[in-house]
């Protein structure tokens, strides 16, 4: 099991990043519980479906539906719960191979390539969600449910996700290249040193 989030410290940047980064922090851990709750939630739904189709040989057409929506709502309103804990797909084959400070620049320019199509997917989706709302779409099942809920929920879902990365690159990417260690320290001398294979690997 994994071990849970918590808000990291002060990194002293002043006050208004210190409410900034406290207000997203405590957003995307609320957000990221009430993903794992729509999840249960998503799950009973099945279960109910299952049991009153097969036990009781109710006919329904809206649990299959409304579990895609409620999963399509977890899915973004994780998203920045999943930043801090380094949950997104990398892939960490150079890690080892180029010197720290090689990979806190590697580090810095995918997670600005990140940022960049995470603000143009929530531009499309307020967008989408905009269209929705004002011309009340909905959808082509029997049960029609209006569709700016989840477009709303995915614009929600990835500003969050957004505004994490905002704090995820000053904090975690940014300042440890910009912010000089200590003379002489343990970070200064651990940043040029290039990897070394352990003994006995292979060339």
């Amino acid at each position: 099991m994994s071990a849970p989030v918590v808000i990291p410290p002060d990194p002293g940047l002043g006050t208004a990043w210190r409410i900034f980064r406290s207000l997203v922090w405590r957003t995307s851990l609320a957000s990221g519980y009430a993903s794992a709750a729509l999840i249960v939630v998503a799950t009973s739904v099945i279960v109910f479906e299952v049991v009153v189709r097969y036990c009781f040989g109710w006919a329904t057409d809206w649990e299959i539906e409304l579990c895609v929506i409620l999963l399509i709502i977890a899915t973004f309103l994780g998203g920045g719960y999943t930043v801090p804990r380094n949950g997104h797909i990398a892939i960490d084959v150079l890690d080892h191979l180029v010197p720290k400070k090689v990979n806190l620049w590697r580090y810095l320019c995918a997670d600005l390539i990140a940022f960049g199509f995470v603000v143009l997917l929530t531009w499309k989706s307020w967008k989408f969600f905009h269209e929705a709302w004002v011309k009340g779409w909905r959808s082509e099942s029997t049960w029609a449910p209006v569709l700016w809920v989840p477009y709303g929920f995915m614009a929600l879902g990835l500003t969050l996700l957004g505004l994490h990365y905002i704090v995820h690159l000053v904090e975690e990417r940014a300042l440890p290249i910009f912010r000089r260690p200590p003379e002489g320290s343990d970070q200064q001398a651990a940043a040029a040193e290039p990897y070394t294979p352990p003994s006995g690997a292979g060339a």
